[in-house]
């Protein structure tokens, strides 16, 4: 070996270092871990699983706000009941059928002071009276709402409609299909100062007790005497809800809804409100569009809940 320059040689030829010199390492590319197959379908059952278990916790705490808000709303339409027999010489505000809620809106027998003014007038079941849906501005449906006696004791139109309704009317015109929302899910007793009687009892004016003032409902009394309730798609039209507890008329005439698990809220004249369920078959079959026809169900004997209600609604005389 020699010494150039006080550094050592092999005796290579400078050009031969180059050659010799070991290759150069390159270094690998790092490549990120992934799940396998395996690993990811673990995940995404236990996620399913766990969505499973979530899902009825969720529905139920959302039928649960829903129920609490719907009493919310028929609490506040009963406090607008009162309010309208304390500024009008303890009488009862009317309470309009169909056959009082069949002139145009502008007409003015519906103003304060007309023979067909009433706590709410329009119908659920006419499209007439209800805009489509989208509509945000002049909704025909809240026009008739503001038109009601109660309105000014509430002022809101959104507590007149049950949150766990979403029912509409259908329409369809040569393919063309639109959807009315309805903006009303609670009827009034019919009982409660009708501004004519239901013609399908023609005895009802002697047999049953009528109320048009607040001394009236002495029988059953207001803690036991129902005013608002919400009404079955099927049924609903005007504002008026009739039971009959007649014995002659042992039939479901118009029906409560099932919007809170097979429950409707129902407002009684002393101011509270509950949520009561239904167990009867006739209550809980599928919702129907009916067009202002009620399909009548005859019970022999009659159903608890049939029972029930008909003894909430009036008395005998």
């Amino acid at each position: 070996m020699k010494v150039i320059n006080g550094s050592r040689s092999s005796g290579r030829q400078a050009g031969q270092d180059k050659a010799w010199r070991p290759a150069r390492r390159f270094k690998r590319r790092s490549v990120a871990a992934g799940f396998t197959l395996v690993e990811l379908s673990v995940v995404i059952t236990s996620i399913a699983i766990l969505a499973a278990m979530l899902l009825p916790v969720l529905t139920k705490a959302r039928q649960k706000a829903q129920g609490t808000a719907c009493l919310s709303n028929l609490k506040q339409l009963c406090l607008g009941w009162k309010m309208y027999s304390g500024d009008n010489q303890d009488r009862l505000v009317p309470n309009g059928g169909e056959a009082q809620n069949t002139a145009a809106i502008t007409d003015p027998t519906y103003q304060s002071g007309g023979v067909w003014a009433q706590w709410c007038p329009g119908r659920q079941d006419l499209i007439a009276d209800l805009s489509p849906l989208g509509t945000t501005i002049n909704d025909i449906g809240w026009q008739w709402i503001r038109l009601g006696l109660i309105y000014p004791y509430v002022n809101n139109v959104s507590i007149y409609h049950c949150p766990a309704d979403n029912t509409c009317i259908t329409a369809d015109s040569f393919g063309l299909i639109t959807q009315y929302p309805r903006v009303r899910s609670m009827s009034m007793n019919t009982w409660l100062n009708p501004i004519a009687i239901w013609g399908g009892d023609k005895s009802a004016v002697s047999t049953l007790v009528v109320c048009r003032k607040k001394s009236d409902m002495a029988r059953p009394g207001p803690a036991n005497l129902w005013v608002f309730i919400d009404e079955n798609p099927t049924s609903i039209n005007d504002g008026s809800f009739i039971c009959d507890p007649d014995p002659a008329f042992s039939e479901w005439i118009d029906y409560p809804a099932y919007y809170h698990n097979n429950a409707s809220g129902i407002a009684f004249a002393d101011g509270h409100a509950e949520i009561h369920r239904w167990l009867d078959p006739n209550i809980l079959k599928t919702v129907q569009q009916s067009n202002g026809q009620n399909p009548l169900s005859p019970e022999s004997p009659a159903s608890a809940d049939l029972t029930y209600l008909r003894a909430a609604s009036s008395v005998l005389n």
